[in-house]
């Protein structure tokens, strides 16, 4: 079977858990026999290829005013013009439906379209193409993909852009939610109403070693994600306390911030005036594993409607104590961990 995968990014491009569900379950296809392409969005106009193992990577630049990764530049006008053009650009489906055709394409699964074009789907079912897609967070409602932790009614603009996006995906064959929390959100607001609905997580946490942590060795917290204000990180800093974590544990605590974004700055500047603050940066997937199986806490402040972070699945698997914010499907994927406490989503952080 033929089977090409939609991302709008993927490779060296990722930034997030999305890219790396695309990349497992491409992998896995290709070891089951299947032949793979993975398609994302790039900066040249000219549709490019590369191979990574088996897979074949394709790269195109959709109609738009800029690429994707570059729109967190720019101004809220011109960001929405942006997503007008994303939403009606017909011109990049097109293309993609002549490449199905042209490679013999079997099954099309779609992931993050924005910054691809939400045609893509219309086009796919006019063609006759099987579509499964695959769903990662709330952005067929709120464009963004971000949600406040207690979001429970639609605004009107929110509202009509889910009915849009509605009309343009109908009923794909298969849908894939990593979350029954997902799956009950968009069952909600309408969508996909005869597709097959399959609740299963593309896990990519790799298998590590138990570890024994020594309880007088400091207390080691830990923040893994994008340094940017809905994921919580100023929050944490503005509650970090040092000397009241001490004379609780009666060992010295540190915290470790690995990411990048925005608030690089701010996070840059806070480490340089506390010792007990370690920033990291951005660290590639490989790297993470020596992070978690030398930390103790991971510390999840997000602001956000969340899905599924791999950030936990990945400091579950390294037997870390978790200390999250209990927003979206959270609380559905530590079930049965016991070393959870769960926090509010307010400006003061426990620790």
């Amino acid at each position: 079977m033929n089977i090409l995968l939609i991302n709008n990014l993927y490779g060296s491009d990722s930034v997030g858990g999305a890219e790396e569900v695309v990349r497992a379950r491409a992998e896995r296809f290709t070891k089951g026999g299947h032949s793979c392409f993975v398609l994302s969005s790039g900066t040249r106009h000219e549709t490019h290829t590369t191979r990574q193992g088996d897979i074949e990577a394709l790269r195109m630049r959709p109609k738009n005013l800029c690429w994707y990764k570059e729109l967190s530049n720019h101004s809220f006008v011109y960001r929405l013009c942006w997503h007008m053009l994303n939403l009606f650009d017909c011109q990049t489906a097109k293309k993609i439906v002549a490449f199905c055709q042209e490679h013999q394409i079997d099954r099309v699964e779609t992931h993050n379209l924005i910054g691809i074009s939400m045609q893509v789907p219309r086009y796919l079912r006019t063609a006759g193409i099987v579509h499964h897609h695959y769903l990662h967070d709330v952005q067929l409602v709120e464009p963004s993909g971000i949600l406040p932790a207690d979001h429970v009614r639609d605004s009107l603009a929110q509202r009509l852009y889910s009915y849009c996006i509605r009309q343009l995906f109908g009923s794909p064959a298969v849908v894939y939610s990593p979350t029954r929390f997902l799956k009950e959100f968009y069952r909600q607001r309408g969508f996909f109403p005869e597709s097959e609905w399959r609740v299963e997580y593309e896990s990519f946490t790799r298998d590590t070693r138990h570890v024994t942590r020594d309880t007088t060795t400091p207390k080691k917290y830990l923040f893994v994600g994008s340094l940017v204000e809905h994921k919580g990180v100023r929050q944490l800093l503005n509650a970090w306390n040092p000397e009241e974590l001490v004379t609780r544990y009666s060992v010295p605590v540190t915290l470790t911030i690995v990411g990048d974004g925005p608030l690089r700055s701010f996070v840059e500047e806070a480490s340089s005036n506390d010792t007990s603050i370690h920033y990291l940066g951005r660290l590639p997937h490989d790297a993470l594993d020596a992070v978690y199986a030398s930390h103790d806490v991971l510390v999840f402040p997000s602001q956000c409607m969340e899905n599924r972070p791999n950030v936990i699945a990945e400091a579950m698997a390294h037997g870390l104590e978790i200390i999250a914010v209990q927003t979206g499907g959270v609380a559905e994927m530590v079930e049965g961990y016991t070393a959870v406490r769960f926090i509010a989503p307010t400006e003061s952080i426990s620790l």
